[in-house]
Order: C-alpha cells, then sequence, then structure tokens
C-alpha cells in the first residue's frame, strides 16, 4: 500500500496536481500486501497458489463474465503481472510530475487515495493502471526500467503497452470511462511502439 504526504491527498481536486521533486523524493514504496488474483466467484483456472498473478487489493477484479479460456491467456501472456514495487513507484511518480499535468483525465486525488487504499470502497480498473503504468514509461528515468530488467525504454514500453493492449482486447472493459482514460493514455504511442492502435475501441468507448 502506498502512502501519501498529506499534501497531495488533501488538496483541492481543482486544476493539475502540482507538486515538487523534493516533495515526491519521500514516497515510500508499495507493502507486499497483495492478494492471489480473483474473479468474484473462481481464482485463476489451471492455477496453484504459488503461480497466481498476485495484485494489490486496490485493483478491481475481473468481471464474471470472462471466459477461464481468456483467462489463462492473460496470465500466460503476463497481462496480469503488474511491475515490480520499485518501478510501480517510480512510474508513479513519473505519471504525476510528466503525464498529469498535461493530460489531466484522471481525478488524480480520488487516484491516489484509491492506491493508498484509503478509500477502501473503490478500486481501480486493471486495464486503466497499466495504461498509467505505460504512459509514465515515456518519463521515468532510464535507471528504473534498466533495473527492472529491461534493455532499454523501447522494450519497456512496448511491453507495458502490450500487456494494456490484451487487456482492452480480450477483456472488454466495462466501465466506460475508465476505458476512455485506459485510451486516452494509450494513444499517446510513438515510434518505440511498432503497434496499430489508430482508432482502436473508440465506438466501443463512446456508445
Amino acid at each position: 500500500m502506498l502512502t501519501y504526504p498529506s499534501s497531495l491527498c488533501l488538496r483541492p481536486a481543482k486544476g493539475p496536481i502540482r507538486t515538487s521533486p523534493q516533495e515526491l523524493t519521500g514516497l515510500p514504496l508499495l507493502v507486499d500486501d497483495r492478494q492471489p488474483w480473483q474473479t468474484p466467484s473462481r481464482t485463476l483456472p489451471g492455477t496453484t497458489s504459488s503461480s497466481q498473478a498476485q495484485l494489490p487489493p486496490f485493483i478491481r477484479p475481473l468481471e464474471p463474465f470472462v471466459d477461464s479460456t481468456d483467462i489463462d491467456y492473460l496470465v500466460q501472456k503476463g497481462a496480469l503481472d503488474l511491475p515490480s514495487e520499485e518501478l510501480q513507484h517510480a512510474l508513479l511518480k513519473a505519471y504525476l510530475n510528466c503525464v498529469h499535468p498535461f493530460l489531466p483525465i484522471l481525478d488524480i486525488h480520488e487516484f491516489l487515495e484509491t492506491v493508498c487504499c484509503r478509500r477502501k470502497t473503490n478500486q481501480i480498473s486493471l486495464l486503466l493502471y497499466q495504461a498509467v503504468m505505460f504512459s509514465a514509461s515515456a518519463y521515468v528515468a532510464i535507471e528504473h526500467l534498466q533495473m527492472a530488467g529491461y534493455m532499454d525504454r523501447k522494450a519497456a514500453k512496448k511491453c507495458l503497452f502490450q500487456k494494456a493492449r490484451l487487456l482492452h482486447d480480450v477483456v472488454r472493459e466495462p466501465d466506460k470511462i475508465s476505458l476512455t482514460q485506459a485510451l486516452l493514455l494509450m494513444s499517446h504511442v510513438d515510434e518505440t511502439v511498432d503497434l496499430k492502435m489508430t482508432g482502436i475501441g473508440w465506438g466501443f468507448a463512446i456508445h
């Protein structure tokens, strides 16, 4: 669980959040309180407790209508895997500093409080969270990506984009607001991601 300085969580929600590098440096790492990934009625088929995808409690479970075969496919492709705790921490800081000020599409205060587990009744779409991770990968210090095992920024962006893309294509996010937010974040692709993204999902998002 993340805990943030009160100045981040208690400011008025009007306008983009203003933070300084010094303010963000003090953010602690996530505590390893993650739980085995479950749909509301079942754990992942074909997995054991040691191989289940582990996700923090602020991530919303997949909907019951998602087929078990699709869940197996997502597990095999790593789409349910989050970056390491250290990289998540660095990516969240990069998102706050570099993405949100120019694309303030999230209620950043609610988002942070949910990640902090201060709003225990709220959960975040996995698609949206993976899209946040992807969008921040363009700005996080390369040292964080290399420490996580990526050869370079291109490899990290491609991997993180693939996770969000698979969730979009397979799960069909039911929350239209989260879907639209995720697509906006995923639309910031460049030559480092050799994938066709133009127009994907927009018809579904706006209906």
